[in-house]
């Protein structure tokens, strides 16, 4: 069947497999998961049921999305900021990357923070020591009505706190969430966690 919709030759366009299942469980105790997100699939658990689907388990997908910026190292180098659907962030940069956190950037090595990534609402500014803030969380998107789908958005990288050596380095900005879809034809129950 040819795709419905136009791609630019510039975007990344994955095929999902789906797998059919005739009932679904997830017992106490199991965890169902997804490999991370690595720009060429992965933070997805997605399948079909035509019987029962029954969750008493966990399914996981919490920091198997878009990717967190790659922190800064001393004074030298600035942190990035977090990815989104747009793509990758760019270094040294405070404002938001569509829904990516901007990068606190190294900042005279005050040990800020980045912002946090965003989705259905706006994520958390970066604030510094003071707690004034310095970084602008990512911004919202999607939409209810789940025409399109999307990943959660990343957090911006961190400063480091002295710059004094070229060990003093900030932590990555943490990665967004993955999806969970689930179609039945029969019920679905769901008595654990979806994260």
């Amino acid at each position: 069947r040819p795709l419905q919709n136009d791609y630019s030759v510039a975007s990344t366009v994955l095929v999902q497999r789906i797998p059919q299942f005739s009932s679904v469980s997830v017992p106490v105790g199991s965890k169902m998961t997804a490999s991370n997100w690595q720009g060429n699939g992965g933070g997805v658990v997605i399948f079909r049921s035509t019987g029962a689907v029954d969750i008493e388990g966990t399914i996981d997908v919490s920091e198997m999305g878009y990717n967190g910026g790659a922190g800064a190292f001393a004074s030298t180098t600035d942190g990035e900021q977090g990815e989104s659907y747009f793509g990758s962030g760019s270094t040294g940069v405070s404002s938001a990357n569509y829904g990516g956190g901007g990068s606190a950037g190294a900042r005279n090595n005050k040990a800020n923070c980045g912002g946090g990534g965003g989705y259905a609402i706006s994520g958390t500014s970066g604030t510094n020591v003071g707690g004034s803030a310095i970084s602008d969380g990512g911004l919202s998107y999607g939409t209810s009505s789940l025409v399109t789908w999307y990943m959660g958005s990343a957090g911006g990288a961190g400063a480091p706190d002295n710059g004094s050596t070229s060990s003093d380095a900030s932590g990555d900005g943490g990665d967004g969430g993955g999806i969970i879809t689930i179609w039945s034809e029969g019920d679905i129950s769901i008595y654990g966690v979806l994260m």
